[in-house]
């Protein structure tokens, strides 16, 4: 089974009748159905971990424009150096 067909289910995206292929696939072993689980948690693992970035960006944003506006970006561009 190819990569992507695999990523396109585990995350929702794949067609009703590739999501049956793979489910047949994935029926006729029980390394593929722990294969399909353990992408599944990556799968979630990285929507979580990309909305938190995207949050802290979103975050960032705000404050290095708030600090712009009082003329405090290099403070703010030193303490996110800092936390890296």
């Amino acid at each position: 089974m190819d990569l992507p067909a695999l990523h396109r289910y585990v995350t929702g995206e794949s067609t009703e009748n590739e999501q049956r292929r793979i489910e047949a696939w994935a029926h006729e072993s029980a390394d593929r159905r722990r294969y399909l689980d353990v992408m599944r948690r990556l799968a979630t693992r990285g929507r979580r971990n990309s909305t938190a970035a995207a949050a802290w960006r979103a975050i960032m944003t705000q404050m290095e424009s708030a600090a712009d506006a009082d003329g405090q970006v290099g403070q703010l561009d030193r303490a996110a150096e800092g936390a890296r």
